[in-house]
C-alpha cells in the first residue's frame, strides 16, 4: 500500500466500524507499512461479510486517498 501514513488512513475509517452484538469482528493494525486485518466470526457466512464489507473500505479508503 505504502508508507506508514497511507495505511494508518484505513485502519482508522475500520476502528470506526464496530457494531455490538455482531457475529463477526474485525481489527486493523500496522506492521511498517502493511495493513493487517483479523476477522473473526461465528459462522462461515459472517466470515465472508466481514471480509466483503471490511475489504470493500480498504479499496475505498485507498482510492479516496492515493
Amino acid at each position: 500500500m505504502g508508507s506508514n501514513g497511507e495505511v494508518e488512513i484505513p485502519k482508522r475509517a475500520m476502528s470506526v466500524d464496530k457494531k455490538p452484538g455482531s457475529k463477526s469482528s474485525v481489527s486493523a493494525t500496522t506492521d511498517n507499512d502493511t495493513l493487517v486485518l483479523k476477522f473473526t466470526a461465528m459462522d462461515s457466512s459472517s466470515l465472508r461479510a466481514v471480509m466483503n464489507s471490511s475489504l470493500r473500505e480498504v479499496k475505498i479508503a485507498n482510492d479516496m486517498f492515493l
